[in-house]
């Protein structure tokens, strides 16, 4: 195995014998031989960033070797791409294994340091469930108010509408309170659910609605019954156009 050696005056640590150890002081002297590359002493973290940033992804897999836990040297080795994070006055003897797994890919980390990384991804999958909960109560929120707005309207406690009367007496009491359904912005599904009706009622109920408004779709019921929709008149307009097409200004 060939280690590529990052330290200062090209200090080596103990227990590397029987390890093929090159020094390396910048990026560009790293060869294809290398197994993987050793940041040995204190600030490595930064030596290591900056090797990555000039290496352009050519760095062999890295280990951090350090003198003692720095939690922001921790945090900056790892984000750098380091594989493995070794405190030398604890595992020091596990060096040599250490730089064979990490250079067949594994990771390598001092127990205080899987421990905390092991914590902070048990508080963020539990921050990430706290969300998960607040989006829930939050939807369920507005779908609540959306039900109380339709069932008012359905009540009639909100006020009427301002469309021409003359068709719209024509709608049933049932048939209204689709309508109102309609305009506070329920589907069919949702209608059928709030009037404890089946789907095929509440279309039945829009297709007279529709006869009785002599609109077309569902569109032009809500514009109609909002007072917006122009369908007086004879079947046939002056224009040729066909009956209920005409907007009033808004």
């Amino acid at each position: 195995m060939s280690v590529a050696l990052v330290s200062r005056h090209d200090t080596q640590p103990a227990f590397l014998s029987g390890v093929t150890v090159r020094p390396v002081r910048e990026p560009h002297e790293f060869q294809p031989s290398d197994d993987v590359v050793l940041f040995y002493g204190p600030g490595m973290a930064r030596e290591l960033r900056r090797f990555a940033d000039a290496s352009d992804g050519r760095l062999p897999p890295a280990v951090v070797l350090a003198h003692r836990l720095d939690w922001d040297d921790v945090r900056l080795a790892l984000d750098s791409g380091a594989a493995s994070y070794l405190l030398e006055n604890r595992y020091a003897y596990l060096l040599a294994e250490a730089l064979l797994c990490t250079s067949r890919g594994a990771s390598i980390l001092d127990p205080a340091i899987a421990a905390e990384q092991v914590r902070v991804a048990a508080r963020a999958r539990a921050e990430e469930r706290e969300r998960v909960k607040e989006r829930a109560k939050a939807e369920e929120r507005a779908r609540a108010e959306e039900r109380a707005k339709a069932e008012e309207r359905a009540r009639g406690s909100l006020p009427e509408p301002v469309a021409a009367p003359d068709r719209l007496c024509q709608l049933s009491r049932r048939e209204r309170q689709v309508m109102d359904l309609l305009v506070a912005g329920q589907g069919v599904r949702d209608v059928a659910q709030e009037m404890s009706l089946t789907d095929k009622t509440v279309r039945n109920y829009l297709s007279r609605i529709y006869t009785k408004l002599n609109v077309r779709c569902r569109s032009e019921a809500i514009l109609y019954w909002l007072g917006h929709l122009d369908t007086k008149g004879a079947d046939v307009r002056a224009d040729g156009a066909p009956p209920g097409r005409a907007l009033r200004s808004i």
